[in-house]
């Protein structure tokens, strides 16, 4: 969990750069990124604040940590993909069962180690998952760079 902070708080950190003053939107992987990293991150200090039962959301919590993960080239461990959940582990378990029935993520075994299995979205995952960030970037629903 501090790692994923820590993440979340180097995203928040570039965010503090002026934008670009010719007034483009960058709808790059990245850009994209720093966006569901600060939805992601506004929904971990709610929780902080009220019961997270009330607001308990663990597929889109999931599908933001993983298209953040996918911007990177990174590919997240089950375990890892749980946490960020913010629910129990069995029933992080049966979201992604859920996720990937709908195709929208893959599960794998690691290449260091086939006891380890990696979650990451599918290329539909990712083009759902970017379609939305840009979408919600151009209503002014998400923050821009």
């Amino acid at each position: 969990m501090a790692r994923l902070e820590q993440r979340i708080a180097g995203i928040e950190a570039r965010l503090t750069q002026p934008p670009d003053p010719t007034g483009h939107l960058d709808y790059s992987d990245e850009a994209l990124a720093v966006a569901a990293a600060r939805v992601y991150g506004a929904r971990r200090r709610r929780a902080r604040h009220f019961d997270s039962a009330i607001f308990a959301d663990p597929a889109w919590d999931m599908l933001l940590d993983l298209f953040i993960a996918r911007a990177r080239g990174k590919h997240l461990r089950t375990t890892s993909l749980c946490i960020a959940s913010a629910v129990p582990p069995s029933t992080a378990l049966r979201w992604i069962a859920e996720l990937a029935r709908q195709g929208l993520v893959e599960r794998r075994p690691a290449i260091d180690d086939h006891r380890v299995r990696l979650i990451a979205l599918s290329d539909k995952g990712y083009r759902v998952m970017r379609g939305y960030l840009v979408e919600g970037i151009e209503a002014s629903e998400l923050p821009r760079n």
